[in-house]
């Protein structure tokens, strides 16, 4: 098996969330890193580009 070092895949960054009206519930929100911002912003100017051409 191979083994994943920091270095190759470091961790996600997560963010817990406390449901409201529960007891010890929390629910799990991914954080966005930046570089998956701009590719998402890049992909979606991609796309209107296509649309009108």
């Amino acid at each position: 098996m191979d083994d994943v070092t920091y270095e190759d895949e470091p961790p996600r960054e997560i963010k817990l969330v406390k449901v409201d009206g529960t007891y010890g519930t929390y629910r799990i929100e991914e954080k966005m890193k930046p570089s998956d911002v701009v590719i998402l912003v890049c992909f979606v100017i991609v796309l209107i580009i296509a649309y009108f051409s």
